[in-house]
């Protein structure tokens, strides 16, 4: 049971981690890319 709940945090925590990044590193490029457009991203 203890280790159940443990694994359940750190997945939570791991998911919200990875979300929030993903979400920064696209409203990053969208901004990025409209400052400068020539630049082409390889995502």
């Amino acid at each position: 049971m203890i280790l159940l709940v443990m694994g359940g945090i750190l997945f939570y925590i791991g998911f919200k981690v990875g979300l929030l990044g993903y979400l920064k590193t696209k409203l990053f490029n969208r901004r990025f890319w409209k400052e400068y457009p020539w630049v082409e991203l390889y995502t």
